[in-house]
């Protein structure tokens, strides 16, 4: 039997999950110094925000899809870019981005800066402790004992000023130093 009466009610559905998160970097490696963040923009309705997953930092405007960030630790650094909607249910999506930060350093010594026998032994820093390789170069046609380890003995030292460079390298970043060994080994006299 039907008594003519009806009930209604309207339930409203508010769509919260925002678009896709996109995180990208214009520097995906850098040798100190500072690096971009680039997300996609927030779409109506939609905040996002920058952080910091597994990095040291500063983030310039955490809230900007394009934002710089600078004192990055050593080694890789992961950023988040988050997009956030709604008001009594947020959803939100997320994306990391990678950011290498190869900056090295580069030291060289010699214990004596003057050789009388033509002969020199000359230390950089280790570059293993930066994850780097180093590399001794010389200006001169001296001999170098092992160009690729940090302590090296040098001879056939060319008579005068012999400058070594030591030369840390960690992906696209390097690093010099030098120091000069200047050979006053006497020539020996031709009698006649």
């Amino acid at each position: 039997i039907n008594t003519g009466c009806s009930a209604s009610d309207d339930v409203v559905i508010t769509n919260s999950q925002p678009q896709t998160a996109i995180a990208l970097t214009g520097t995906p490696e850098i040798c100190g110094g500072v690096a971009t963040l680039i997300g996609n923009a927030p779409g109506l309705g939609e905040s996002g925000l920058w952080t910091m997953v597994d990095a040291t930092g500063t983030i310039v405007n955490p809230t900007s899809n394009n934002t710089t960030v600078s004192g990055l630790k050593s080694g890789t650094n992961t950023f988040r870019w988050t997009l956030s909607k709604g008001t009594s249910t947020t959803c939100s999506s997320f994306a990391d981005v990678s950011i290498d930060n190869n900056m090295v350093t580069a030291n060289a010594f010699t214990s004596n800066n003057i050789s009388c026998d033509a002969t020199a032994s000359l230390t950089g820093n280790d570059p293993s402790i930066q994850l780097a390789t180093g590399l001794w170069t010389v200006s001169t046609g001296a001999t170098i004992s092992n160009s690729t380890s940090f302590a090296i003995t040098a001879s056939n030292l060319a008579p005068d000023n012999n400058i070594f460079t030591w030369t840390v390298t960690r992906g696209t970043c390097n690093a010099s130093a030098s120091v000069t060994i200047t050979n006053n080994q006497a020539i020996a006299a031709v009698g006649g």
